[in-house]
């Protein structure tokens, strides 16, 4: 099979996307060992969730370039969305540790319901019919139904308004590092999200674009590198 110029790039973006993002939550989530903080352990691993679309599309590249042909339906939609539920889940118990503690439980509860009831629409479609979830258009490219929109659409509010609220929170500490830490994080989440709205409706490459630095952002509103926090953090 044959990529257009087109298809070559969103695969080579999505794949390096996804290279940055699985780095990137896998080294926050790792702090957890050293700190011994579920927060970063339940926030590295749900960051890693939300580009679940992005390996899928990374998985189809590598295998058109390896073998010729594109993964299966059924596989590029497992993974493109059949997790997301868990990953979000995760998320929030992360979000809920730093913020809204008293409410934890019945967030949770909530966001478990949400998840349970798109997870068994996503399991019926992936053994029923795939077209629920969407179409592949070539390799690399999906048309997603209005099923997935809908399920989309809290999903990125959730994100927004949790990162929002996570940005401000460290905008309002006294301490410097803290605070530019929320700046990043502030500017991680706006790329994120307008990034994915315009990837949910259009694929093209500069989205890809966007959401790695909107990833390195997310990084550093995390872990501050020393040489960074030695140059741009500059206490009285």
């Amino acid at each position: 099979m044959d990529l257009t110029t087109n298809e070559f790039l969103n695969g080579l973006t999505g794949l390096i996307y996804a290279v940055i993002v699985i780095y990137v939550g896998l080294r926050i989530a790792s702090k957890y060992f050293k700190y011994k903080q579920k927060t970063l352990l339940y926030v590295g691993i749900g960051w890693l969730g939300f580009a679940t679309p992005h390996y899928a599309v990374s998985l189809s590249f590598l295998s058109v370039l390896i073998t010729g042909e594109p993964i299966n339906d059924f596989l590029y939609f497992l993974i493109a969305v059949g997790f997301v539920p868990i990953f979000l889940l995760l998320w929030m118990a992360g979000f809920t540790e730093l913020l809204y503690k008293n409410r934890q439980k019945i967030i949770l509860i909530i966001y478990t319901i949400f998840g349970a009831i798109f997870e068994s629409i996503i399991l019926y479609a992936l053994f029923r019919d795939l077209t629920i979830i969407g179409v592949k258009e070539g390799p690399v490219d999906t048309d997603w139904s209005t099923v997935i929109f809908l399920y989309f659409i809290p999903l990125i509010l959730t994100i927004i308004i949790t990162g929002f609220l996570l940005s401000n929170e460290s905008l309002k500490s006294d301490n410097l590092e803290v605070k530019l830490k929320g700046k990043f994080l502030l500017v991680a989440f706006i790329l994120w999200t307008i990034g994915e709205i315009i990837d949910i409706i259009l694929d093209v490459p500069i989205t890809r674009i966007t959401l790695m630095i909107s990833s390195i952002a997310f990084y550093f509103g995390w872990i501050m590198p020393e040489k960074m926090k030695k140059i741009l953090v500059k206490e009285k």
